[in-house]
């Protein structure tokens, strides 16, 4: 069963949760799951414990802390991926890897494939940071190598079709995406530059690819060029006009779910990854193919990477078709035991000093990541609330509510528990 995922678009607090792991704790805590923090020697607080009611986690990211130490290290390795999904039976891009000093070295291999097209990436990375595709001519690739972000790359034979992730959890497929290169499509009136423009007006409102816009930059006027139109100039009706060849929602790509239409063919392969590799709870497979309706034996494809930190909520905010809630899904594979809990309620008026404008956005926020729902509005310094949700973390709002937010602190805090309302969502009203 695909489980669909629901906000309020109009609510802005909720784009908190287009931040990796933020939907991953606000699906543990509506299991009545509690989180804790805590820093590394290096002060940093990127890692977690999530406790239910008989087992403890502890997380990096949206990574439990044993997939850090082993998998992550060798899927950050993109050459070692390529050969242990190579020893596992599964397709591989043919590639080398390569000094950016030694051009004739890449050359000599550019020149030994019958399509002359490549993709060079840096041997480690994320996010499409430094990747560049196309590169069709050996002036490319030497502009390419002299270019590059990092010493050591990995050159592999380009594949036709477009970049999908699938998202594996427990050894099951439970989301698909198809992967946009950044673009905008003509209307017949509109400029480049001001379907960019226009672009980005939609896409902010994104939770996650709202924290990417589109952008037009060296890369993209070579695009252009090429397709024959420049940043002024208008498209026709229904041209699409590409921007980037990387598909990275980080790069101004967007994502469409594709989850219904998977064939057999490639759940197995996503599955077979996640087979290859030990202690993987969750993995995004990235393959290149045309058509994931279609068989595989009917088409070119590969798998060209292998992601154990995945952004999570793009499955939640795809730019086309229906939100999955995945995060739900992620939850119940570590906390199998623990039931979801939303049957509790509590109303809270709140004394501020000030007008407590401040306190209710702030409130809002914090409603949101701890998974609750209800409402909380303010009349000119009393703040009155209504909070629904699983007991810990209205127990964890209600502590918070009466320090407050920094410098906005309360006078006077009253509650009590009430029969839950059902909202769906948390409002400012």
């Amino acid at each position: 069963m695909i489980k669909d995922f629901k906000f309020d678009e109009s609510q802005k607090f909720y784009k908190l949760l287009g931040y990796k792991a933020h939907v991953l704790r606000r699906a543990l805590r509506q299991k009545n799951i509690v989180i804790e923090f805590f820093k590394d020697e290096k002060g940093s607080s990127r890692k977690w414990v999530a406790q239910g009611k008989n087992k403890t986690i502890a997380f990096n990211q949206t990574m439990p802390i044993k997939t850090l130490s082993g998998a992550r290290r060798l899927t950050n390795d993109k050459e070692n991926t390529k050969q242990i999904l190579n020893k596992s039976g599964i397709r591989v891009p043919k590639g080398i890897v390569i000094d950016a000093s030694d051009f004739d070295k890449a050359l000599d291999w550019f020149n030994t494939l019958e399509n002359k097209k490549v993709v060079a990436k840096p041997i480690s990375g994320s996010h499409g940071n430094g990747i560049v595709s196309a590169i069709n001519s050996a002036h490319k690739l030497k502009t390419t190598l002299q270019n590059s972000i990092s010493q050591k790359l990995v050159l592999e034979e380009h594949i036709d079709g477009f970049d999908h992730r699938i998202l594996v959890v427990g050894g099951k497929v439970i989301a698909a995406m198809k992967r946009w290169p950044s673009n905008v499509v003509g209307d017949g009136r509109l400029t480049v530059h001001e379907l960019v423009q226009l672009k980005n007006k939609t896409r902010i409102k994104n939770p996650f690819d709202g924290r990417f816009p589109v952008v037009i930059n060296d890369e993209s006027l070579r695009l252009l060029s090429e397709q024959g139109i420049d940043s002024n100039g208008i498209p026709k009706k229904g041209q699409r006009i590409y921007l980037r060849t990387v598909s990275n929602i980080g790069s101004g790509g967007e994502g469409e779910d594709v989850t219904d239409m998977i064939h057999p063919d490639f759940i197995k392969v996503a599955e077979d990854c996640w087979r290859a590799f030990d202690d993987v709870e969750c993995c995004g497979v990235d393959m290149m193919l045309s058509d994931i309706s279609q068989p595989a034996d009917a088409q070119s494809h590969a798998v060209i990477e292998i992601n154990v930190n995945c952004d999570i909520p793009i499955h939640h905010w795809p730019a086309i078709g229906r939100p999955i809630d995945v995060a739900s899904y992620i939850a119940d594979h570590y906390f199998p035991d623990d039931e979801l809990e939303l049957n509790h309620a509590a109303k809270v008026v709140i004394q501020c000093k000030s007008k407590g404008v401040g306190y209710t956005k702030w409130l809002a926020r914090q409603a949101v990541l701890f998974g609750l729902t209800g409402y909380c509005k303010n009349l000119n310094g009393t703040v009155e609330v209504l909070i629904e949700g699983s007991k810990n973390s209205i127990d964890s709002v209600l502590r918070m509510c009466a320090a407050g937010p920094g410098k906005i602190t309360p006078v006077d805090i009253h509650y009590e528990f009430v029969p839950h309302e059902r909202n769906e969502s948390f409002k400012i009203l």
